[in-house]
């Protein structure tokens, strides 16, 4: 009876900040479990949750901010990846490599147009057939230097092989050679070339 005379105002008093601290106040000044006051279930449980548990509380911190930390590099290292930040400029031999392969197709372009060039004047070609050869020609021309100077001479080159081409047919068609539709391809050829070296000149 007398241990809960002395715990009853303890208890009424723990409702506010000045109880719980007197109860952990009596606790704490103890040396040993064995010099404790017997203490009734209610105040246990009180001064079992009352307790702050700091270390769990900043450990919870310590790993959302490192997980978060995480994600935001992940995003990162990809946007930079995505934007070719990260990505290293081909080396020399593969800049070389390049090169090489760019003028290979220029050869092999020219090379081409000249053999169907002949045929076509021996009657084994048609005119569409060299159409479409020039213009590979021309995309490798241009494919092998971003100049402006360069890009304009490839369309003045495709030009004039076009109307080259478009005086080829007019003569064969004047022979009985050649048909009407002949000549007119031939002239959309020579107009779409003269059409791309302009827009080429004037920066279109």
């Amino acid at each position: 009876m007398a241990v809960r005379r002395f715990w009853r105002p303890l208890m009424a008093g723990s409702q506010c900040q000045e109880g719980k601290a007197l109860v952990h106040s009596i606790i704490l000044s103890r040396r040993s479990r064995s010099q404790l006051l017997p203490m009734p279930w209610p105040a246990r449980r009180l001064l079992q949750y009352e307790q702050p548990s700091f270390s769990l509380l900043s450990m919870t911190l310590t790993e959302f901010t490192m997980k978060g930390f995480r994600a935001f590099l992940a995003f990162l290292i990809l946007g930079l990846l995505s934007t070719g930040w990260l990505q290293g400029a081909p080396d020399a031999e593969q800049a070389k490599t390049l090169a090489r392969l760019g003028k290979e197709r220029v050869e092999a372009a020219r090379k081409t147009y000249q053999v169907m060039w002949t045929n076509y004047r021996e009657g084994r070609y048609p005119a569409d057939t060299l159409y479409r050869w020039s213009v590979r020609w021309l995309d490798a021309d241009r494919q092998l230097s971003d100049q402006a100077a360069d890009q304009l001479a490839a369309y003045k080159t495709h030009f004039e092989r076009m109307r080259e081409l478009e005086r080829l047919v007019i003569s064969v068609n004047r022979a009985g050679q050649a048909t009407v539709d002949e000549v007119s391809s031939a002239e959309f050829y020579r107009a779409e070339a003269e059409l791309w070296y302009l827009q080429a000149r004037i920066g279109k």
